[in-house]
């Protein structure tokens, strides 16, 4: 059998050395250059990387929905 590669479940963190997203979205990142380690988002491009420099990220989770809204 094919060895299996369990899914990280959304919410928990990514390092960049483990691997980088599949698809060109924005993500909940942890950086540690410009003002020091803090929590951001960043947009990542499969063909051209993070637009700031990311240590780790999260996968997307459901969009938020307001309670009684159509609307995420």
């Amino acid at each position: 059998l094919p060895p299996v590669t369990p899914q990280p479940q959304t919410g928990h963190w990514i390092p960049v050395s483990e691997r980088l997203p599949e698809k060109n979205d924005i993500y909940v990142v942890w950086t540690s250059k410009g003002f020091g380690d803090h929590l951001s988002t960043s947009y990542y491009n499969t063909e051209d990387g993070w637009t700031i420099g990311v240590c780790a990220w999260k996968e997307n989770g459901e969009p938020y929905k307001a309670e009684g809204s159509d609307k995420e």
